[in-house]
């Protein structure tokens, strides 16, 4: 926890007060401003269109040990956006949802990590469909 919290502090995001005989940490502008990003990214959801154009929506990343939050916290947004995990680092989704992968992917400084593809098929689909209900 302690490392976490000075890892927040030396990116800016919180900073530490005196309440009385007690420290208490804060969110910085900076950090109030990262939080409601991230907040945003994890209330947004993927358009369902009318037809689907049985293209699938791949993401796969390869994030270091050292940006182990960051990867988790992708990881839960993507599962909260109604993706498949097909393995731990790959995701997949039936509709557009490229604004979303670009917004995180930014957001969370995963730059080059996070590869978005879009797949016309996938191999033994069925239980892909199935969750999807297509």
């Amino acid at each position: 926890m302690r490392q976490a919290m000075q890892r927040l502090q030396k990116r800016g995001l919180v900073e530490w007060k005196k309440e009385g005989k007690d420290w208490r940490a804060r969110l910085t502008e900076r950090g109030k401003v990262f939080a409601g990003k991230v907040e945003s990214a994890e209330r947004l959801r993927i358009r369902k269109p009318e037809h689907w154009d049985e293209k699938w929506r791949v993401v796969i990343f390869d994030v270091r040990e050292k940006y182990k939050t960051s990867r988790d916290r992708f990881r839960r947004i993507l599962q909260k956006a109604g993706f498949f995990r097909l393995q731990d680092s790959v995701w997949v989704h039936p509709y557009d949802c490229e604004e979303l992968v670009v917004f995180m992917r930014k957001e969370l400084k995963l730059g080059g990590s996070v590869l978005y593809l879009i797949a016309e098929g996938v191999e033994n689909d069925a239980k892909l469909c199935e969750f999807f209900g297509l």
